[in-house]
């Protein structure tokens, strides 16, 4: 509770009370007073009290690793931060959840893209698996750096594709209008097409217009699971903007009218698009 309140100073001198009456403080308490010197950005005393963790025979772990990360990505040491992690590694302690998300965000928001992208192939190849932090801050960075296709892929790929956007919006991020469409990509082949659709109303909010990509995504998405009249809806408001069903939509709507279960009022509807 001191530590989170900044009143690191007191924490610290309750330590060394206890050092001082022969206690032996375990791994957890150094790593809550290491990470309240990380929060007020005292970062010289979090590393000094490695050496103190040291000389009391408590050895650091994966949590003191990922405190230390954290802090140094927060306070603009980026350096610092990924010569720990090397540390770390070379000392046999395998890097957490919070380690590599921590690093691909602060990585992703310096422009180093490659090291992210390693980074990422690691924990897809070796675990542990990717979250939505290190998944929303690689795409957001790929889509930056124009590398479209592989952001598509990678969006249809993760399984918790309908929290990016939370994530992102929680960041204050602001997505592109490809990073929105592909967001709309991936919800949409993982079948959450109602997030998909919302998705694209939000994206108004961040004055980021659909272009007819993003339309026809999600129309061939709701066409996919033969749900007409939502797809005839994206449809009218997609024309209705200027832009036309490709290629694939349209084969979709063709093969459509051919469903005799289909009603007459979405036949007309459809047939009528065709012939304008």
């Amino acid at each position: 509770m001191l530590c989170k309140g900044g009143r690191v100073d007191e924490a610290r001198t309750i330590l060394e009370f206890m050092i001082s009456r022969g206690e032996h403080p375990n791994i957890i308490t150094y790593s809550a007073l290491m990470d309240g010197y990380c929060l007020v950005g005292q970062m010289d005393k979090a590393m000094e009290l490695v050496e103190v963790m040291k000389s009391n025979g408590c050895k650091p772990d994966v949590v003191t690793f990922s405190t230390l990360i954290n802090g140094y990505c927060k306070n603009q040491g980026i350096d610092e931060a990924l010569y720990l992690f090397q540390e770390m590694c070379r000392k046999g302690i395998a890097p957490n959840i919070v380690t590599y998300s921590t690093l691909i965000d602060v990585l992703c928001k310096n422009n180093q893209l490659q090291f992210a992208r390693e980074l990422f192939k690691e924990m897809e190849a070796h675990g542990p698996a990717p979250n939505v932090v290190a998944y929303a801050s690689l795409l957001n960075c790929l889509c930056k750096n124009g590398l479209i296709e592989d952001a598509t892929e990678m969006a249809g790929q993760f399984e918790e594709a309908k929290n990016v956007f939370s994530f992102i919006k929680a960041r204050g991020l602001h997505p592109s209008m490809h990073t929105f469409t592909i967001m709309i990509k991936g919800l949409c082949r993982k079948g959450f097409l109602v997030d998909a659709r919302e998705l694209l109303k939000r994206m108004e909010d961040y004055r980021c217009s659909p272009d007819a990509c993003t339309y026809n995504t999600l129309i061939k998405g709701f066409l996919l699971v033969n749900d007409v009249k939502t797809a005839l809806e994206l449809l009218n408001l997609m024309t209705g903007k200027g832009f036309a069903a490709d290629s694939n939509s349209t084969s979709l709507f063709l093969d459509l009218l051919c469903i005799s279960n289909i009603s007459s009022n979405d036949r007309a509807l459809r047939q009528s698009f065709f012939e304008n």
